[in-house]
Formats: structure tokens, sequence, C-alpha cells
């Protein structure tokens, strides 16, 4: 995976956790849903006037599996994320956004 830490970027630069968010559609930060929905807004081909019936979550699940497919180390934190218990959680964050940075430089 790429990561750029500089200012110049033509992808998307977004926060680690909220893609952790995201792709484990697992809510971890105190923020409600604000997390995955900057992830789909910023992400997603076609601006998003109105979720209706799909809502943020549907967005999420198609927009997580690309990101998975794509870059292979959010995919294996992903999955630690959804078997980990409640307790484990915070350590296992702490370490995802030390390997992979605290931004991504993401493109799909």
């Amino acid at each position: 995976m790429k990561i750029t830490n500089n200012s110049t970027s033509f992808k998307a630069k977004l926060k680690t956790l909220d893609v952790l968010e995201t792709t484990s559609q697992r809510i971890f930060q105190n923020q409600g849903i604000n997390g995955i929905k900057s992830v789909v807004l910023t992400l997603n081909p076609t601006p998003i006037k109105a979720t209706g019936k799909l809502g943020y979550k549907h967005y999420a699940q198609v927009l997580g599996e690309k990101i998975m497919k794509k870059y292979p180390q959010i995919a294996q934190y992903t999955q630690e994320i959804k078997s980990a218990k409640t307790e484990e959680l915070p350590a296992l964050l702490e370490n995802a956004a030390q390997k992979l940075g605290k931004e991504l430089d993401i493109e799909i």
C-alpha cells in the first residue's frame, strides 16, 4: 500500500480509523456514522443527494469490498477488527494506526 505523507494528493486522503470503520462495518469511534459517511461521500463515484432506503450502510459495504480487494493490509486489519472482542479493540486500532499511518491516500 502506498501512503503519501506530502501535501499533494491526487487520490482521496481519509482518516485510517474512518476507513477501518467502513470496511469492518463496526463503529468504534464516538462519532456515530460520521466516519463512515465521510468515506462514502469522498469515494463514491457519483454524488449522493439522498441515501433513501439504501442508506450509508449499503454504500459503505460496496466501497468497503472495493477497498479490501485493492489494499490487502486494510483487509487484514478489517478481519482482525471484525473478530476482536471489545476490550481488544483499542490496542488493535492503535497498532493499525501506527502501521498504516493516521491518514491513507486511497484510490479505488
